[in-house]
């Protein structure tokens, strides 16, 4: 590694839980001592943002030091050339626009449960906003992937 180091603080002044990393690299994530340490965190966190890099690979990558990844099972949904990928979109003309904190959002879900249908619990999940561009009204569409993380195997 060139020596170039990544940076943990606190995801928030008065936040008693989480973390943010900034400046994690692919090259940092050859390092099992790296991974095993992000894996401490997020036991320890919770909730980790992710700053800095932004890639499929990297978001595989990164999403692998948390454990095995699962695949969804529709697989209209993936991403091309990361099969560990799945597309969430939101389309306006859908209609579901929800005010939250004055803020109009689409497909906002309060509370869901993704693959309760599969014999593997997923033990968390990681997100990546890929675009984001105003629709009609001023409306955001986004488009996201994430892998699905099941439980690490002994």
């Amino acid at each position: 590694m060139n020596g170039a180091r990544y940076e943990v603080t606190p995801l928030g002044v008065d936040t008693p839980f989480g973390a943010t990393v900034s400046g994690l690299t692919l090259e940092h994530l050859r390092d099992a001592t790296v991974r095993k340490a992000l894996y401490d965190l997020w036991i320890d966190r919770g909730v980790l943002l992710f700053r800095g890099e932004s890639s499929s690979e990297m978001h595989v990558e990164l999403s692998k030091c948390f454990g095995r990844l699962e695949q969804h099972v529709f697989k209209e949904t993936w991403v091309d050339g990361h099969p560990e990928l799945v597309k969430v979109k939101y389309y306006p003309d859908d209609g579901n626009i929800y005010e939250i904190d004055g803020e109009l959002r689409g497909g906002f879900l309060p509370w869901h449960s993704d693959l309760v249908y599969t014999d593997t619990i997923n033990r968390g999940a990681s997100c990546s906003r890929s675009s984001c561009r105003r629709a009609a009204g001023g409306r955001a569409s986004s488009t996201r992937s994430r892998p699905m993380t099941a439980s690490p195997t002994g």
